[in-house]
């Protein structure tokens, strides 16, 4: 079996209030895993409800990502709101809906220039659905390029400049077809402006098990 994405990913920008207002697949497929990826400054939000918290970048008083999960049962709805953000901080999140998928591991790294490095992981199992994703701020006319061959760039997105700064946030995919490391997938942000530290992630959603008696049936 073998994690793959369902349809595009949804994408949400904001930055006024503490709030934010998350868009969510319009279809979900009960039983499938859907990836929550939070772009903001500094001071976490709080959990949204019905959402699992699977990772969060180290508070380094600068740009963080956190990662949740959630298998979709049918009671989503079009949105899900994420509260406790500082107020009128820019911020992104990117939702993803994934098929097949067992589980997620997650690396991370914080990084202060451009090309910037998303971390290598070492992946267990055979046939992982590779996410690699940037977030950083500008003051200017920034942003991210598209991912090196290899790595599809599903969205690059960019929040307006709020309190002077606008939040910039890019994701891009690739299937790993045996375990091993995934090696290191560099992003590069052009431009003017562009703030001097970066959070990086890189994610291994991994295949689910199939079962002994399952297995057994399909050699009938």
């Amino acid at each position: 079996m073998t994690a793959v994405l369902v349809g595009l990913p949804t994408t949400t920008t904001g930055g006024a209030g503490s709030s934010l207002a998350v868009n969510l697949p319009a279809s979900p497929i009960a039983g499938n895993l859907l990836l929550m990826l939070l772009g903001f400054w500094s001071t976490a939000p709080g959990d949204p409800s019905g959402w699992a918290l699977s990772h969060v970048t180290a508070n380094t008083a600068s740009m963080r990502l956190a990662v949740y999960t959630r298998t979709v049962t049918g009671s989503e709805g079009a949105t899900v709101a994420v509260n406790g953000y500082v107020a009128d901080d820019p911020r992104t999140a990117i939702v993803l809906q994934a098929s097949g998928a067992g589980g997620v591991d997650v690396v991370d790294s914080a990084l202060a220039a451009t090309p910037f490095n998303c971390p290598a992981i070492v992946t267990t199992m055979a046939n992982d659905l590779v996410l690699v994703s940037a977030f950083t701020e500008t003051q200017g006319t920034s942003t991210f390029d598209d991912f090196p061959a290899g790595t599809t760039t599903l969205t690059k997105l960019k929040t307006a400049v709020v309190g002077g700064y606008a939040g910039m946030h890019s994701l891009g995919s690739r299937a790993q077809a045996v375990a091993g490391s995934t090696g290191t997938t560099t992003v590069t942000a052009t431009g003017t402006g562009m703030s001097t530290s970066v959070a990086v992630l890189t994610l291994a959603v991994k295949p689910a098990s199939v079962d002994s008696t399952q297995f057994f049936r399909l050699l009938r």
